[in-house]
């Protein structure tokens, strides 16, 4: 390997070690994948996540990737929660996706637009263990073709 090739391959390895760094306050970040022939009602997006300092503040963050063809100006979800002894929660929020005229509102990459929505911030969790969240999409139609995928992410509060 010639001295320049060795620096590149240095120089961009310490940067993606630092990147990956840089994140300290994600606690659990992840998606699920829509099928290609449209997101079912009941069709959960569901998600395990482990929380072992009560004291800390955290947000919960939903994430949101759909399509230029999704037919709606937004998007209305459920969030269920359960705690590591069984209560339940669930709440029902709203992505809104475009501005009156049509326009997006995410930030897009080709034909793909993205969305993160804070449902709630500087919140506590009351119980160590694991929690588990379920995403369900909650419109009108049966099957919502366009949604590539939807997410959750829990970080400390800075």
């Amino acid at each position: 390997m010639t001295m320049l090739k060795r620096s590149l391959f240095l120089s961009l390895g310490l940067a993606l070690f630092l990147f990956a760094g840089c994140d300290k306050t994600r606690v659990f970040e992840d998606h699920s994948t829509s099928p290609e022939d449209g997101w079912k009602h009941q069709e959960i997006a569901e998600f395990d996540v482990e929380i072992q300092d009560t004291s800390k503040y955290y947000n919960i963050i939903l994430h949101l990737r759909h399509e230029g063809s999704y037919r709606y100006s937004n998007l209305y979800v459920l969030l269920d929660s359960e705690t590591p002894s069984g209560k339940t929660n669930s709440t029902r929020f709203e992505f809104k996706l475009a501005e009156k005229d049509g326009r997006w509102l995410g930030n897009g990459s080709g034909n793909i637009f993205s969305y993160s929505v804070p449902v709630n911030t500087n919140t506590k969790f009351p119980e160590k263990g694991m929690y588990k969240f379920g995403i369900e999409q909650y419109m009108r139609d049966s099957t919502l073709k366009g949604i590539k995928d939807i997410g959750i992410r829990i970080e400390t509060v800075k």
